[in-house]
């Protein structure tokens, strides 16, 4: 019985990085691959990681790498927009690895995405006004995660899946003659 079959690791500090590490990005992904495990998360306390895990998942599209930002002081803590996005693209890239590559499987990636994202925003917003004397209202948050950001949304829904079409038409294998 292996317990690392199929497991993901969600804490990893791998190279490169300012401190030294004993293993980089793609020496974990390959001793990821050889337990059997389905991905792990790469963690930098001064940079976020989105890219790395970019390339290890090229070279190893059997390990499901993921970046993101830890929001230590270094990078100026706890930002609700960080946090926004990395939940928006740790949504948008489960769901979309999960569901068919047309039209309906990217518009339910990219919406459940965006909500899952605001909603994060929100809850980071409650956090930080907590004790302040100016609570986080659901006004403030109707205001912040909606009303205000309708421009970028209808920008998202028109814009996204057209991209997202395209890029999958160019890397369709053109057929071979002969």
């Amino acid at each position: 019985m292996n317990l690392l079959e199929n497991a993901y690791d969600l804490h990893v500090h791998t190279a490169p990085d300012i401190t030294g590490r004993r293993l980089d990005d793609f020496d974990m992904a390959e001793r990821a691959r050889s337990a059997g495990m389905k991905g792990f998360a790469i963690k930098c306390h001064q940079f976020q990681s989105g890219g790395r895990a970019a390339l290890v998942r090229r070279q190893y599209p059997e390990i499901n790498a993921v970046g993101g930002i830890t929001l230590n002081n270094s990078v100026g803590g706890l930002n609700p927009m960080a946090v926004e996005m990395a939940v928006y693209g740790l949504v948008s890239g489960l769901l979309y690895a999960r569901r068919p590559k047309n039209l309906g499987g990217i518009y339910t990636a990219l919406i459940s995405a965006m909500a899952a994202g605001r909603l994060a925003w929100g809850a980071v917003m409650v956090i930080l006004t907590m004790g302040s004397g100016n609570a986080f209202t659901l006004a403030a948050f109707w205001a912040g995660a909606v009303a205000n950001a309708i421009p970028g949304i209808i920008l998202q829904l028109a814009a996204v899946p057209a991209l997202v079409m395209a890029v999958q038409h160019v890397r369709q294998p053109v057929p071979q003659e002969g």
